[in-house]
């Protein structure tokens, strides 16, 4: 396939100290190094914002009806906090509120689904990777958790 587009991106420098992460700006930047050698014009993203993550995505978007009608392989790869709960992704940028609430991930985080509809301008294969521990949710009361269902 001739047109291959990749956005990698990598979030470790949360605050509080405790919420630093220690590898995910060195695997997006591993992973953008491996895209580029398989002939991927990749972009690297290291601790984005919510609206550095979210206008990165809309230049993939736009780089993706580039190509209007050619097929184009598209790569999201992303490390970083995240949550899940009952199938529905957060990805949680630098600028993320910790410990995490609905409210905050509402305001702050960016939706797996995002990524997805980034990629939904082309035609080709798509490929979506998130690397993150999706564990906040096991910290929350039954009342967090309907809410955080509620929102999304």
């Amino acid at each position: 396939m001739k047109h291959r587009i990749a956005l990698c991106i990598g979030v470790a420098a949360y605050q509080p100290e405790g919420a630093v992460l220690s590898n995910p700006v060195n695997d997006a930047e591993r992973i953008h190094a491996v895209l580029q050698s398989r002939g991927f014009d990749s972009t690297l993203l290291t601790d984005p914002t919510a609206a550095e993550l979210r206008a990165a995505l809309d230049t993939l978007r736009a780089r993706i009806d580039g190509y209007a009608g050619d097929r184009v392989f598209s790569v999201v790869h992303y490390a970083g906090h995240a949550v899940e709960i009952g199938g529905y992704g957060v990805l949680m940028p630098v600028d993320s509120v910790f410990p995490a609430t609905p409210l905050s991930l509402d305001c702050g985080g960016v939706a797996v689904l995002e990524v997805v509809d980034a990629l939904k301008a082309g035609h080709g294969p798509k490929v979506v990777l998130v690397d993150a521990c999706r564990d906040a949710d096991l910290r929350w009361n039954p009342q967090q958790m309907l809410d955080f269902t509620r929102i999304s």
